[in-house]
C-alpha cells in the first residue's frame, strides 16, 4: 500500500507508469510530472477506469475514499462512470439529461398509444433507464453503458421485455438527434448483440376427448359462475384471453359480437358470428352481468372487467398448468378444425384474427366471410360441447355442490 510520503517521492520517467495501492487503486504519473489516480474495476466483463482525479488536489484518503465508494456501486450493479456523470450533470442542472428528453419524448408519443401501452413504456423506462442512464447527458452516453442496462435486464430473464427497452432507448435518441442535442445513436446498432427471443408454444390439448375431460375437471371445483362461462366463451370463440375479459355488453348485436380495433392485438377490428353455444352463454350471463358494462365483470368492481389471471387460474387449480393455457384454446380450434376442414384454413385464420402475410392483400381484401366463419364455429361449438352441462347448471357450480341433473340443452 501507499503512504502520502512515498506518493510524494514518485518521480516522473520517459513513459507514463502507475503505482499500485490496494483494491484497484493506483496512481499513475506522467512525463510531466503530473499524478492521477485512477480505479480499476470490471463491469458486465469488461475492463474500466475511474478517473478520481489528480493529486495533491485530490489526497491518498480522499482518493481512497473514492474507491470505496465506486465499489459500493459495483456491488448494487452500478457502474461508478455512470454514477460519476450522473452526479456532475444533476449537480449542473443539465437540461439535456436522457431523462428529460425521454420524458418529452412520451409526452409527445402517449397521445397516440393506448393507455396500456403508454403505462408499460413508462414503468419499463422508471424501472430500468432512468435510475442508471436518466442524468447522463445524451451526448455523454455510449453504447457499452446501453447495453450494461440491456445486459442487467436479460441477466433477470427479462430477454423480450430488454430488446423492447433498446428499441425505446433509440427512439429517444432519434428524437433528441432531431432537436440537436446529439449526434449519435447509441442504442440504434445494438441489434444483433443482444441475447434472441425464444418463443416456446403456449401448453394446449389438441384432443378433444382431452378438451372434454378438461371441463370435467374445472367445473368440477368451486369458482364464480362468470370465470367458468368466460371459460366456455373463450374455448367456443377463439378469441385471445384479454379480448374475452375486457368484452362488453355494447359489442353484442345480435349473432354478432363486433370487437373494435383497440382492443385486438393487431389493432384491426374484428367480427365473431356466435354460435348457438356462445348464445346460449350470453342469456345466462345477462342474468348475473346483464346490468354491468362488461360480460364478465370484475369481482370487487363491476365496472372494471375480469382479471385476465382469472381464467389461468381456473385451469391451473385444475392441475394443467404447463398442459394448457387459456390461449391454447385458440390452437385447440386451429388444430383440430384445420384437421377435419383441411381445404378451409383460410377462414380459420380469419376467426383466428392473425395478420395475414401479404399485407398489400389485407388492405385490399375486407370480405368478413361471416358465413363460412359462422358454420365452422358453429362445428367447433357442437364439438366442445358434447356431454357437456347446460351454461346455466354453472350458476349452481360454485354454491351447490349438487346442482340439477342436466337435460339436453
Amino acid at each position: 500500500m501507499l503512504t502520502d510520503i512515498a506518493v510524494k517521492r514518485l518521480k516522473p520517467q520517459e513513459k507514463p507508469y502507475r503505482k499500485a495501492d490496494s483494491g484497484g487503486l493506483a496512481i499513475r504519473v506522467l512525463p510531466n510530472g503530473s499524478k492521477l489516480w485512477q480505479f480499476r474495476y470490471r463491469i458486465g466483463g469488461k475492463e474500466n477506469t475511474l478517473s478520481i482525479g489528480p493529486y495533491p488536489a485530490v489526497s491518498l484518503s480522499q482518493a481512497r475514499q473514492a474507491r470505496d465508494k465506486a465499489k459500493a456501486d459495483l456491488r448494487t450493479g452500478r457502474d461508478p462512470n455512470v454514477t460519476r456523470k450522473q452526479e456532475k450533470a444533476a449537480a449542473a442542472g443539465i437540461a439535456n439529461r436522457l431523462q428529460a428528453i425521454g420524458e418529452e419524448w412520451l409526452r409527445i408519443n402517449t397521445p397516440r398509444w393506448t393507455a396500456k401501452h403508454a403505462g408499460q413504456v413508462k414503468k419499463t423506462l422508471e424501472q430500468f433507464v432512468w435510475p442508471k442512464l436518466g442524468n447522463v447527458p445524451v451526448a455523454e452516453i455510449t453504447p457499452p453503458m446501453v447495453l450494461a442496462v440491456i445486459r442487467d435486464m436479460e441477466k433477470r430473464s427479462a430477454i423480450e421485455t430488454s430488446r423492447r427497452v433498446c428499441q425505446r432507448i433509440s427512439a429517444i435518441f432519434s428524437h433528441a438527434i432531431a432537436h440537436g442535442m446529439t449526434d449519435t445513436n447509441p442504442a440504434r446498432d445494438l441489434k444483433s448483440v443482444l441475447l434472441p427471443v425464444v418463443h416456446s408454444p403456449r401448453p394446449a390439448l389438441t384432443d378433444i376427448a382431452a378438451i372434454h375431460q378438461l371441463f370435467a375437471d374445472v367445473e368440477s371445483r368451486p369458482a364464480r359462475p362468470t370465470t367458468f362461462l368466460a371459460l366456455r366463451f373463450l374455448a367456443l370463440t377463439g378469441v385471445r384471453p384479454g379480448e374475452v375479459c375486457g368484452a362488453r355488453w355494447d359489442e353484442i348485436n345480435g349473432v354478432i359480437w363486433s370487437i373494435p380495433a383497440a382492443r385486438m392485438k393487431m389493432k384491426r377490428a374484428h367480427v365473431v358470428p356466435l354460435s348457438r353455444q356462445a348464445l346460449e352463454i350470453l342469456e345466462v350471463l345477462r342474468t348475473l352481468t346483464g346490468d354491468a358494462p362488461y360480460l364478465f365483470p370484475s369481482q370487487h368492481d363491476i365496472n372494471r372487467p375480469l382479471s385476465g389471471n382469472a381464467i389461468g387460474y381456473c385451469l391451473n387449480r385444475a392441475g394443467y398448468q404447463g398442459t394448457h393455457c387459456p390461449h391454447g384454446f385458440r390452437s385447440s380450434m386451429s388444430t383440430i378444425m384445420n384437421t377435419r376442414r383441411p381445404k378451409e384454413s383460410a377462414f380459420i385464420e380469419l376467426i383466428l384474427a392473425h395478420e395475414k402475410n401479404d399485407k398489400v392483400a389485407a388492405v385490399y381484401n375486407r370480405a368478413q366471410y361471416l358465413d363460412e366463419r359462422r358454420e365452422i364455429l358453429q362445428e367447433w361449438g357442437d364439438l366442445l360441447s358434447e356431454g357437456l352441462k347446460p351454461p346455466r347448471f354453472l350458476l349452481y357450480q360454485s354454491t351447490n355442490p349438487e346442482p340439477p341433473s342436466p337435460t339436453s340443452a
